[in-house]
């Protein structure tokens, strides 16, 4: 088996390398954490008020709930 705690943290940080350059987060590495920025809340805030991304969020969540 290949991989590991360090191909798992590089993976995190490339994520993170993403986002930030399409600002949409912003990093704090003194603390260790992370921001998401207004761009990145607009964008989640609008996906989910559609009326079809709402209703197939909604019904994801009540199947974990009747299968759980």
């Amino acid at each position: 088996m290949t991989g590991g705690k360090n191909d798992k943290v590089n993976f995190v940080e490339n994520i993170c390398t993403f986002l930030q350059t399409e600002r949409l987060i912003v990093l704090d590495t003194q603390q260790r954490l992370i921001y998401p920025t207004e761009r990145f809340k607009t964008i989640i805030w609008n996906y989910y008020e559609e009326r079809d991304n709402r209703r197939d969020l909604l019904t994801f969540v009540h199947e974990l709930g009747v299968s759980g």
